[in-house]
């Protein structure tokens, strides 16, 4: 336990070292906000609704989304990809520590820090549009998305280390990473409710794991799913997460096989 609290703490300093980088990055994703804020006061200007949201409903999915987004994110496949190319993924397999285990500590502690610096970017985006927010219509609710948090954080963790061990059969296995980055907004439904799609694209996305990062909380925060779906998207979401540490161990011992150092 020791060696991951050093650990910990390591990525956190490190974190501080790079702030300058992290509240570029943070005002960058908060940044779309405003573009939606004004796409949808365009929008319903002339109307009441749109997909089944209130103009009051669409502002509080942008705004949970996004802070939701930012307080799940992990992406390890950039660093997992980088050691497996490289080589330097040997230092790792001799030292008394899981290589899992490795990331997902520097991760939390990242996310840690990410955290306390989106708390004013939260701030301010929640003074500017507090009359139009929305809170959810039954007090359980907020314990509920709550609950969602480190379902959300673990998806996108197994996920990214997924996209990284990748890189143990694929050279070019950046690639991925590159279509995650420009997809992933559109499958965890962040950019647009699921609703503004047609009905057999919604039946594909409800399919995945990535709902379970931002549209089914932000969903659960808004009272649209009753409460036999909330039970069964806990249960769904739990099961991806399993089904994704499971194959995320088989990557690793199956790849671990093919793996030659540099230099041994």
């Amino acid at each position: 336990m020791r060696k991951y609290v050093a650990i910990f703490r390591t990525a956190l300093q490190q974190s501080i070292t790079w702030r300058g980088a992290f509240w570029f990055y943070i005002a960058l994703n908060f940044l779309p906000l405003l573009a939606y804020y004004f796409l949808w006061t365009s929008i319903f200007q002339d109307r009441a609704e749109a997909a089944g949201f209130s103009y009051e409903a669409l502002l509080t999915y942008a705004v949970v989304a996004t802070v939701f987004g930012r307080l799940t994110w992990a992406s390890p496949e950039y660093g997992v990809m980088e050691n497996i190319r490289e080589g330097t993924l040997a230092k790792y397999l001799v030292q008394p520590m899981s290589y899992f285990g490795y990331y997902l500590t520097s991760r939390l502690a990242f996310r840690t820090f990410g955290t306390l610096i989106t708390l004013p970017f939260t701030g301010v985006v929640v003074v500017l549009v507090w009359s139009h927010l929305m809170a959810p219509p039954e007090g359980w609710r907020w314990l509920a998305v709550i609950a969602t948090l480190p379902i959300a954080f673990a998806l996108q963790f197994l996920f990214g280390m997924a996209l990284g061990l990748l890189s143990f059969w694929i050279l070019e296995a950046r690639y991925f990473q590159y279509f995650k980055e420009t997809a992933l907004d559109l499958l965890v439904g962040a950019v647009l409710p699921f609703s503004f799609f047609p009905t057999y694209i919604q039946a594909i996305f409800e399919l995945l794991p990535f709902r379970y990062i931002a549209s089914f909380p932000v969903e659960l925060y808004l009272g649209r799913l009753p409460t036999n779906d909330v039970i069964l998207g806990f249960t769904m979401a739990s099961a991806w997460v399993v089904g994704l540490f499971l194959l995320t161990r088989w990557m690793w011992r199956h790849g671990l096989r093919r793996f030659v150092a540099f230099g041994n």
